[in-house]
Formats: structure tokens, C-alpha cells, sequence
């Protein structure tokens, strides 16, 4: 496969993993929470999951898009931000399987595992899945802002909705947790976007 299709089909995968984000994202709202059984009981909770676990899998691919746009333009910088990205989606797609088969189960068969204070929540896991994830997009986005080549309106909603996504749940108000992911996700769409007009 050539680069220039790489790219593109990088740009379709980020595209549609903005989207799916948004979405994932929105439909949090009625869920209110992460935590406890009710939450993982509901109705919504197994079709959102899904589209997580779709949006992370898309953005693996469109991350490989955005180096192959970036290749030796972005230096060190751009490599350790592009790794960091890559794992702290790769864990994002851990968390998305993990909050799709186990969540529900534990909800059934061991409640108190995923209440507020249960040993699934609060396990440190989820906090380096985190600080990789936005560490790793800052970093990847002053690489991409550095390039000049993609918009950088996109390149800041990508990072800010990053930082905003990743903050500490039981800290942070969850609205302002959705405004991240929503952020990202048109950050990202609009992002694969441009990558496909970069091949026009």
C-alpha cells in the first residue's frame, strides 16, 4: 500500500472514529455515570460501548494516517508523540473492551466491584491509561501544530478535548468530561478530513 492511500484510509478511519466518539460520548449524557450497576445494566450501556470500542479501533488506524501525513517533518517530538498516542489509544480500546464484557457481568455478579469506591474503579490502571492518552496527544498535537500543514483549530480541539476526557471522573464534573470526548471527536473528524483533502 502507498503512502498516499495509507493516508487516506487513515483520514477515513479518523473521520469516522471523531464521529463515533461524539456519539459514544452523547449518549453518556443519559447514563450519567460510569459507575455502578445501574449504569452498566442500562439499556444504553452495551450499544455505547460498542461504538467506543469503534472509535478507539478507527483511531488506531487514523493515528497511523496522521504519521504517514507528519512522516520526518515532526522530528522527536512528533515520534514520541505519535508512540504515546498510540499506546494511550491502544489502552483507550482496553478500557472500551473492558467497560463492554466485564462491567455488565460484575454488574450481575459482583456489584460492588464497580461502584464508586469497587476495586475495578479505582484500580491505578486507569489512571496511567489516561495520563498516556492526554500526555500523548499534547505532545503529538505541538508536533502537528510545528508542521503547519493540517488546521490548527483542529489540531487544539483534538488536544484540548484529550486533556478535558481524560480528567479524574470522581473529581471532574462529568459534563465537562463529555465536552472533552465530544471535543476530541470533532477534532478528530475534522482532522481525517483534511487528510482526505490533502490527497484531492
Amino acid at each position: 500500500m502507498s503512502n498516499t492511500n495509507l493516508m487516506r484510509l487513515g483520514g477515513l478511519s479518523l473521520f469516522f472514529a471523531g464521529i463515533a466518539n461524539v456519539l459514544f460520548w452523547l449518549l453518556v449524557i443519559p447514563l450519567g455515570t460510569f459507575v455502578g450497576s445501574a449504569a452498566s445494566l442500562n439499556p444504553i450501556w452495551i450499544p455505547s460501548q460498542l461504538i467506543h470500542t469503534l472509535a478507539a479501533m478507527l483511531a488506531l488506524l487514523g493515528l497511523v494516517g496522521l504519521q504517514v501525513k507528519l512522516s520526518d517533518q515532526g522530528g522527536r517530538l512528533g515520534v514520541t508523540g505519535f508512540a504515546l498516542s498510540l499506546f494511550g489509544t491502544g489502552f483507550y480500546l482496553a478500557d472500551a473492551v473492558i467497560a463492554l464484557v466485564v462491567f455488565p457481568i460484575a454488574a450481575m455478579a459482583a456489584p460492588a466491584l464497580i461502584a464508586a469506591d469497587g476495586a475495578l474503579n479505582l484500580s491505578l490502571a486507569y489512571v496511567v491509561f489516561a495520563i498516556i492518552f492526554m500526555v500523548g496527544y499534547i505532545l503529538y498535537g505541538l508536533a502537528l501544530l510545528r508542521d503547519k500543514t493540517l488546521p490548527r483549530i483542529a489540531i487544539v480541539l483534538l488536544v484540548l478535548g484529550a486533556i478535558l476526557a481524560n480528567l479524574p471522573p470522581g473529581l471532574v464534573p462529568m459534563p465537562i468530561l463529555i465536552l472533552g470526548g465530544v471535543t476530541w471527536g470533532i477534532g478528530a473528524a475534522w482532522l481525517g478530513l483534511s487528510l482526505q483533502e490533502n490527497n484531492d
